[in-house]
């Protein structure tokens, strides 16, 4: 079995692939907002700017620092949407792996609302937990608004870098300089 553990020779450490292309994106050429997309801003059409090099993100990477899924956990994804439904267990056992790592990893993609969990009734008594995954669809578009609420906030540490910077110049300005002087 080909696990998602596996990397590729062009990736790095943390899962992402370098790319040497330059990746583009819009600025607006009077109040600075920054762009994915071209759209307009401040009543006409932002620029089109190149952008400092990233890593080009793939999908284990993505997910993994988006949404917190491992490649465990996308080993289990990809079992159950080849088998459509499965219980922990059989999970565990198909994957080699411990049946705590698995109900760990199939109640985070739960939460992730990646898979749907349903009780089925046993005929002896009780019930058991069923594992099966979203319409492929509503997952899209589910992981499309993380990514957005992800991307918002990643938006916001790095204008707090910048405001923190700004405070820092400011209070530099506003200290005496330091050093040593020389009496002449």
């Amino acid at each position: 079995m080909v696990s998602f553990d596996d990397r590729r020779d062009d990736e790095l450490d943390d899962g992402t692939r370098e790319s040497d292309a330059t990746t583009e994106v819009y600025e607006c050429r009077n109040c600075g907002t920054v762009a994915p997309e071209p759209d307009t801003c401040c009543d006409r059409p932002m620029a089109t700017v190149a952008a400092t090099p990233v890593r080009e993100p793939d999908l284990q990477s993505l997910l993994r620092n988006v949404f917190g899924i491992s490649g465990t956990g996308l080993d289990i994804c990809v079992r159950l949407m080849r088998d459509g439904e499965s219980t922990v267990p059989a999970v565990a056992e198909a994957l080699d792996l411990d049946r705590s790592t698995v109900a760990r990893q199939v109640n985070h993609l739960v939460e992730v609302g990646v898979l749907e969990k349903r009780q089925r009734l046993l005929s002896q008594g009780g019930y058991v937990n069923v594992y099966s995954p979203k319409d492929v669809e509503v997952v899209r578009r589910r992981l499309e608004r993380g990514l957005a609420a992800w991307t918002r906030e990643a938006k916001e540490l790095v204008e707090d870098v910048n405001r923190a910077k700004v405070e820092a110049a400011a209070e530099m300005d506003r200290e005496e300089p330091s050093g040593i002087y020389w009496d002449a």
